[in-house]
């Protein structure tokens, strides 16, 4: 699988702020691996033979601060997610099912960042 690209030229507004939600999508999932490499990495010490107990208290210590930190990323995702979306919908409007749908009505795109 290649990697993802994202258009950054030629973009107007609704395009820029979809490719946000598109980029904090990539994003989660990397922290997912992120997560998921935590774990196998405890899982990993806790099955060695004759590992002591300071051993596997500084990498849990470790593990907590990695969840820490994505933790804290995350929390920055959904802030930038909730923003895009608010203006978004401003942008395109919204159907009563909450899917968006594009309006012909001109907006002033700047006032609503």
């Amino acid at each position: 699988m290649g990697m993802p690209v994202i258009q950054l030229e030629n973009l107007d507004l609704e395009s820029a702020y979809r490719n946000i939600i598109g980029s904090v999508a990539l994003e989660t999932a990397a922290l997912s691996h992120i997560l998921n490499a935590e774990g196998e990495k405890l899982q990993r010490i806790v099955g060695l033979p004759g590992t002591d107990v300071e051993t596997l208290l500084n990498i849990n210590d470790s593990v907590s601060a990695m969840v820490a930190q994505v933790n804290e990323i995350q929390e920055s995702l959904l802030r930038k997610v909730k923003h895009s979306m608010k203006v978004l919908k401003r942008i395109v409007g919204e159907e009563p099912d909450g899917r968006i749908q594009k309006t012909e009505e001109p907006h002033d795109y700047y006032s609503m960042i």
